[in-house]
């Protein structure tokens, strides 16, 4: 787990997941408007994700780099590791302004204020969408601060549990100053999703480091843009 990048993230995530569900319940109770809010945010991410697909491997593009090479060294092809622990995250500064971190040979500069504010808005995102802000992290973690796609997925699925239970806990208690809206969580459904979610979340956490780095990255952005245009056309038939 990459706890620097962990902190970082509920720092600015759980602030912005209870000022997303009063956005949600006070401006967006409307479903038109939700739906298509929530499918362009999608939307945007992932055309930013597949466009950083697209692009050719450059001398200078370490994120690539390393993450080929975790992915050899894991798998045993092409390359050896050297000894120690070259596979791990390796912290090398950590303050308010800037995380260092050196991960496959190759060292990382985060700048804190930055990735702070960047999830204080996917968390307001994430608190009007319902999914905690973490879950939809990632992609930015990837494509805006180059961090290897290897290693944010503890940190975002860490935060997601977090910022879920704060964003929960803020709808169950403004149910009932608004009976008229459908605002208190549905603990069955959200039970069905959690089991099924720790399954998938299991799976997928023991077969990532086995899947090419791009794979990944193409399943994910496929998987944006297939819910956006899926929430964007039912937001629009709202209005034909």
């Amino acid at each position: 787990m990459f706890w620097p990048l962990t902190g970082a993230i509920i720092a600015g995530t759980f602030p912005g997941v209870w000022m997303g569900a009063w956005i949600r319940i006070r401006m967006l109770s409307d479903p038109r408007d939700f739906k298509l809010f929530v499918g362009l945010v999608l939307l945007f991410i992932g055309v930013k994700l597949a466009v950083e697909l697209r692009r050719k491997l450059e001398p200078g593009d370490h994120q690539a780099l390393v993450e080929g090479r975790f992915h050899q060294a894991v798998t045993g092809r092409g390359i050896s590791p050297p000894p120690g622990d070259w596979v791990k995250v390796t912290v090398r500064e950590w303050g308010l302004r800037r995380l260092v971190y050196r991960f496959c040979g190759q060292t990382f500069s985060v700048r804190v204020p930055r990735l702070l504010f960047l999830s204080l808005a996917v968390g307001m995102i994430g608190g009007i969408y319902g999914i905690g802000g973490g879950a939809i992290i990632a992609p930015f973690l990837v494509t805006f601060f180059k961090i290897p796609v290897y290693i944010t997925a503890g940190a975002a699925l860490l935060a997601t549990f977090v910022t879920s239970v704060a964003g929960v806990a803020f709808y169950h208690l403004m149910a009932p100053f608004y009976p008229g809206l459908a605002v208190s969580p549905d603990w069955a459904l959200g039970l069905l999703f959690g089991v099924g979610g720790l399954a998938g979340m299991y799976c997928g956490a023991g077969l990532q480091k086995f899947v090419p780095a791009k794979i990944v990255k193409s399943f994910l952005a496929l998987c944006i843009m297939a819910s956006a245009i899926g929430y964007i056309q039912s937001s629009l038939r709202w209005f034909l």
